[in-house]
């Protein structure tokens, strides 16, 4: 009697041991969300402050009203200025609303600014990129705002300016080298086709290899010496020719 006890006794042992542990599961449980690729490429890194890093570029978040300026680099290798529509800095998400003034003024390794994601964007601040070396740029439709000295003394050769524009302020890209302009239509970006696109004294001065305008915005608004010294335009193109050569040739 005692052998058959602890024969059984053995055998229950080792089936607790070679028996494949089991999962608990509970019913209701609430499961933990994926994050996706689009967030894991929104998320910024906490640097310090209010500021905040991604892709080598510095945001100072306003917790108020969940907005994000772009103030800097946050990267002394950060050759390309990028950002998307939204950041989200500590789980929470903020709009990309403005570049600040002297964001990257004299930030001689810039050469790159794609802003062309940033739906939220409403201004480029003064000499936000002022003698940068920057020669490809790329805006969001609806900007509204172009600083004052914002590109002064950038690369720029080939420029279009977003039909949600409503001003371009003096000096903004005076001695860039340009050489093609594009005003885009105001009625991309949702505006009624009369929106005037105010242009300030010398915004695009200094341009002598100036040659191709193409103007699809219908009205402008242009300061005296807006076009100083670009005056070997040669071709111009779009529906509000008329109205930009009747100004133009009075601002050069």
């Amino acid at each position: 009697m005692k052998s058959s006890v602890k024969a059984i006794v053995a055998a229950l042992s080792s089936a607790v041991i070679c028996a494949a542990p089991t999962v608990a599961t509970f019913t209701g449980s609430v499961a933990v969300p994926a994050i996706t690729a689009e967030a894991a490429s929104n998320t910024a890194t906490y640097l310090y402050g209010s500021n905040y890093g991604l892709n080598g570029v510095m945001f100072e978040i306003n917790k108020s009203n969940r907005t994000a300026d772009i103030v800097g680099y946050a990267d002394t290798h950060c050759t390309n200025v990028t950002a998307p529509e939204t950041i989200i800095c500590s789980g929470y998400t903020y709009k990309v609303k403005r570049v600040r003034d002297n964001a990257f003024n004299g930030v001689t390794w810039i050469t790159k600014v794609d802003l062309s994601a940033c739906t939220y964007l409403e201004s480029i601040g003064n000499a936000a990129f002022k003698n940068t070396r920057v020669n490809d740029l790329k805006l969001n439709t609806k900007l509204t705002t172009i600083g004052t000295e914002a590109f002064y003394n950038a690369y720029i050769t080939k420029l279009r300016i977003p039909g949600g524009v409503k001003t371009i302020g003096n000096y903004a890209f005076w001695f860039n080298g340009l050489q093609e302009v594009f005003f885009q239509s105001a009625t991309v970006a949702g505006l009624n086709v009369d929106t005037p696109l105010k242009i300030q004294s010398y915004a695009f001065a200094k341009n002598p290899g100036l040659t191709h305008i193409d103007t699809y915005r219908k009205v402008y608004d242009m300061e005296p010496q807006s076009f100083k010294q670009t005056n070997n335009v040669s071709w111009y193109e779009g529906v509000g020719r008329n109205s930009f050569y009747s100004q133009y040739k009075n601002c050069q």
